[in-house]
């Protein structure tokens, strides 16, 4: 059975960034989106330009996949439970300017300045915006904070913001970034997988699920997308409590959000046994959920 692999594990190639770049600005306007397909064993086994592609998007992406195809290598987690049997990643290439606040970094209303997402854990600053300098983020949460942290949300130790902030003239440099897509977006996906035996599931009176999952850990390609959504995912822990393997039962948009919550749920959860578990060899499993929820514009 071939699956969506998207976000699931690491896809490496080699092409110089330039070589894309010197393939024309019309990326900004229409990314350019590829199909890549590959073996149980990693192996690239071919890869094609979206249909409908424009012409300049479309030779970046005919480019790209004929590096990929010539070098690539995909390589899945030891953590990822079922033996892979092939599978595809989506992959686009997109192009623009990185984002400079003008200084003194000021907050502006909609439509007008660059929308970023402005995230606070435990009472650290940090902006979501991975092509921005890190002076220019550590400038944009200084103006943050003196404006009094406005339109936070969220609960606990985690919360999160949208806001607009002023553009310098120009801006950054132009670049071109090969970022995972999103194949199945707002499709609900129930995976196809034999359950564990009863005996194997962990239950109330064996102890509980703890779990350091947090904003920052939000999947960067969904907090791009605006995308939200439930995901359950079945994890497997030794009796040390370590979660060992994860595999997605279902979740409410798409495999990409499903995959990412497996690569982040796998480690930062772990089960904390009850002082009468009985001890066993192996992996023992336990259903586990989690939501994620874009910030409050």
């Amino acid at each position: 059975m071939s699956v969506d692999l998207t976000g699931l594990g690491q896809l490496t190639y080699a092409i110089p960034n330039s070589a894309l770049v010197a393939l024309g600005t019309a990326l900004e306007r229409y990314p350019a989106t590829v199909a890549v397909a590959v073996d149980p064993a990693g192996a690239v086994t071919g890869c094609d330009v979206a249909n409908g592609t424009p012409a300049a998007p479309a030779k970046a992406g005919a480019a790209l996949c004929e590096a990929i195809v010539r070098t690539g290598k995909f390589d899945v987690p030891d953590w990822y439970a079922p033996a892979m049997a092939g599978g595809t990643i989506a992959l686009r290439i997109v192009a623009g300017r990185s984002p400079v606040p003008r200084r003194p970094v000021r907050f502006v209303a909609a439509p007008a300045g660059k929308l970023v997402t402005v995230l606070q854990t435990r009472g650290e600053c940090t902006v979501a915006e991975p092509f921005m300098r890190l002076g220019d983020k550590a400038a944009v949460c200084a103006a943050f904070a003196k404006a009094g942290r406005p339109r936070l949300r969220g609960s606990g130790a985690v919360k999160g913001a949208k806001l607009r902030i002023a553009l310098a003239p120009g801006a950054g440099p132009y670049n071109v970034w090969v970022r995972q897509g999103i194949q199945d977006a707002d499709t609900s996906i129930v995976f196809d997988f034999a359950p564990p035996q009863p005996e194997q599931v962990l239950g109330a009176a064996d102890g509980q699920i703890s779990s350091t999952v947090g904003m920052m850990d939000y999947p960067v390609e969904a907090l791009r997308a605006d995308m939200g959504g439930e995901v359950a995912v079945l994890l497997g822990f030794d009796r040390t409590g370590k979660a060992r393997s994860c595999r997605p039962v279902r979740s409410t948009n798409s495999s990409y959000l499903a995959n990412v919550s497996c690569a982040v749920l796998v480690g930062k959860t772990r089960f904390d046994f009850a002082a009468s578990a009985p001890p066993f060899d192996g992996l023992r499993y336990k259903e586990v959920p989690i939501r994620w929820i874009i910030p409050d514009p």
